[in-house]
């Protein structure tokens, strides 16, 4: 009796799992899809910046990563040399890749190949990186082992009869890791501003340099920030948590599908954020249930939109969409997959209270992270969102002693907040670059930087600078829209060398 109703019991385990942690195949080709065009739009954007950012000639020389970065472990064949073709030629060998994973030609060794020469492209200069390219290095990870071309690709013309819901080691591992990115997210933001006052979405709003043209109307209304507080906090904190509830399990995950996608498109829109936002957005796309798709089938169908399904894999829907289908990974697939959740998990747990979790996960086990780059821990506004604001100012000294703006060569030198940030900051990778420099640990990059600037300037106008100054002009977030004075900074000073 006791056998039987143990074999009940974990019968019963076994199916909540499968039944929770299961993931549609059309879910997925959407998620890989959209995804890769927006990691296309991305190394496009490399391709722009790649001789500021990506070469030996100015922000961070070859010699100058490797010497400091050498205890993060940050290694790739992108670092075997800094000449321009050399770099060229990764990032359309990196472009050329994700093309033919968003069509799903050769999947498999597309998502390998294509997260190698990303992490050789991240690798390459640290400075410029933000917390969506963190979400990027992940979902290339987890990409490797998901079963992203069973539907609507190349690869699936050969085998077209693939199974709609699939449960896996990695399917399981995909959702936690998702769950971990707002659960410790919101627990790291126990702060009066985010649960009590609610002004968290006010000072995020404050930050000039972040705040888009939508965001400067929400600004306005200080009901509808404190709303938007609320709202994100708790959606964070249990948003999650209701996702792996069996009951109404397909009803409810589609409801916190919206709600999220919703939460990450207010961020974008709002805010200057690159593609953290618009990564997780479409991220979202992955866990969407079955019923949807066979929702939208049937409406195709009735509208004759024949595009979608023909009527053999309608019927052949029909007979399996009622199973779940068990993929197996291999061992050492399901041993990286179990082993990088735990360590995940484990390093977002750390982040909670460092001296009490740091001798169960010591910092130099960071090490084992970094070398597959699954380094993810997320204290964005954590413990609330910065109340220094502020902008970087660049002034060149001309031979007779003219001072004249760096940043923008149209206008003219001013210490003033710009109309228009895009003045200042051209691009996130520009802005995010400039940020890290502010950082006492970057410091002695800074000389690199203020030489890219003198040489920008004297390669496109006539009237040459020969020394820099970089300033940063600094200012607090008060209550009730005030600021504290703006106080310029001086950073660094410095003759042009180039």
């Amino acid at each position: 009796m006791f056998l039987t109703y143990t074999k009940l019991f974990l019968h019963a385990i076994w199916w909540y799992i499968k039944r929770v942690f299961a993931l549609d195949t059309r879910s997925l080709a959407i998620f890989r899809i959209w995804f890769w065009c927006i990691l296309i739009l991305d190394i496009i954007m490399g391709i722009y910046f790649l001789i500021p950012f990506h070469s030996d000639f100015w922000v961070l020389p070859l010699d100058a990563l490797l010497d400091s970065y050498r205890q993060e472990n940050v290694r790739s064949f992108s670092a075997i040399s800094n000449a321009l073709w050399y770099q060229y030629a990764l990032f359309i060998w990196a472009l050329l890749t994700a093309v033919s994973y968003t069509i799903g030609r050769k999947t498999k060794t597309s998502s390998i190949l294509l997260r190698i020469l990303i992490l050789g492209i991240h690798g390459h200069n640290p400075l410029v990186l933000n917390w969506g390219d963190t979400v990027v290095r992940l979902f290339l990870f987890w990409g490797m082992f998901l079963p992203l071309n069973h539907q609507r690709s190349i690869d699936n013309k050969k085998n077209p009869k693939q199974p709609i819901a699939v449960f896996s080691l990695a399917t399981f591992a995909f959702i936690l890791q998702i769950s971990f990115v707002y659960i410790f997210s919101a627990i790291l933001k126990d702060h009066p501003r985010w649960h009590t006052d609610f002004t968290a979405t006010y000072y995020a709003l404050s930050l000039d340099t972040f705040r888009t043209f939508i965001g400067d109307v929400v600004y306005q209304h200080e009901w509808l920030m404190k709303s938007l507080t609320a709202f994100s906090y708790y959606l964070e904190l249990y948003g999650p948590l209701l996702l792996i509830i069996p009951r109404k399990q397909h009803k409810r995950r589609f409801l916190w599908v919206i709600l999220f996608m919703a939460f990450h498109a207010g961020l974008g829109l709002n805010l200057r954020l690159y593609t953290f936002p618009w990564v997780l957005w479409f991220g979202w796309f992955a866990l969407t249930p079955s019923f949807v798709w066979d929702y939208f089938n049937l409406w195709a169908k009735a509208k004759q939109i024949t595009w979608v399904e023909n009527d053999n894999e309608t019927e052949a829907i029909q007979k399996r969409k009622t199973s779940i289908i068990t993929q197996n990974l291999g061992l050492f697939p399901s041993v990286l997959v179990l082993w990088a959740l735990f360590y995940i998990f484990s390093r977002n747990l750390r982040t909670l209270d460092f001296d009490k979790h740091d001798d169960r996960f010591p910092r130099h086990l960071n090490r084992y992270g970094f070398l597959l780059r699954i380094d993810q821990y997320r204290n964005m506004f954590s413990p609330y969102p910065f109340v220094d604001d502020g902008r970087t100012v660049m002034e060149g000294i001309t031979p007779t002693g003219k001072s004249v703006n760096l940043m923008n060569h149209s206008k003219e030198l001013s210490f003033d907040k710009p109309e228009k940030f895009n003045d200042i900051y051209n691009h996130e990778r520009r802005r995010k670059y400039l940020t890290n420099l502010r950082m006492k640990k970057n410091s002695k990059y800074r000389v690199y930087g203020a030489n890219y600037f003198c040489h920008l300037r004297n390669s496109q106008q006539k009237e040459k600078v020969k020394s820099i100054k970089r300033h940063y002009v600094l200012e607090t977030t008060l209550e009730d829209y005030k600021t504290t004075e703006p106080e310029a900074i001086l950073l660094y000073e410095a003759e042009c060398w180039r």
